[in-house]
């Protein structure tokens, strides 16, 4: 990886999803200690990510120092670096992980369905913009 370097903590997200884009705001506002970046799967950062660890995911990935995370892996590490508040939904670990990989698939499946997709790229407040990748 030498034609860019990696942050400590990477979300590479589906640039076209609308709930997608929610969720990274929402990650944005409440990640206080601005330890999270960002990138799209489609940008020419984010296909490199995935040329270079062999990430065959086309919705949320989570890289912690060089180590790929995905599914529910993904929000349940991703939720450590929110606010105690957010920490409630680790309550959904007590069900076993191939069921919520399931019901997570199922949702990716159906995303576009539910929420549509992003016609035009939203611009982000200038605080935000140094924390995405692209």
């Amino acid at each position: 990886m030498n034609q860019f370097e990696l942050p400590e903590k990477l979300v590479l997200f589906d640039g076209e999803c609308n709930f997608c884009d929610l969720t990274v705001r929402f990650l944005l506002y409440f990640n206080k200690t601005e330890s999270l970046f960002f990138s799209s799967l489609k940008s020419k950062y984010g296909k490199f990510v995935i040329e270079n660890f062999k990430i065959q995911n086309d919705s949320i990935v989570y890289v912690v120092r060089q180590k790929v995370y995905t599914e529910t892996d993904a929000i349940f590490l991703i939720l450590d670096e929110l606010s105690f508040i957010f920490q409630v939904f680790k309550i959904f670990k007590i069900f076993p992980k191939p069921i919520l990989n399931f019901l997570y698939r199922n949702f990716a499946r159906y995303r576009y369905k539910m929420f549509g997709k992003n016609k035009d790229c939203k611009v982000l407040p200038p605080k935000f913009q140094k924390r995405f990748l692209s």
